[in-house]
């Protein structure tokens, strides 16, 4: 399951929250048991999208606190990527 998927550009874009993903930024450890599990969890979904269909998919990754910081830029780094596709 993903967050935001546009499949005939074959993007797909996760939004992550800062505790629950946690984000290298403000956790440069992990404080939880659930950090570490995500972050597992993460790293193998990136790794299986990013492998589909010959390398052909592009996952994106929006962390909770650039959304809140500027929403505007987010939206715009996906518009980016539509476009690259």
């Amino acid at each position: 399951m993903c967050d935001f998927c546009f499949p005939k550009q074959k993007i797909v874009v996760e939004v992550y929250g800062d505790y629950w993903h946690s984000n290298p930024k403000i956790y440069p450890v992990p404080i939880s048991s659930h950090q570490i599990k995500g972050i597992g969890r993460d790293k193998s979904k990136e790794a299986y999208i990013t492998k589909v269909e010959n390398n052909t998919w592009t996952y994106l990754v929006l962390w909770e606190s650039d959304i809140k910081k500027d929403v505007v830029k987010c939206v715009d780094r996906i518009e980016e990527v539509l476009r690259e596709k």
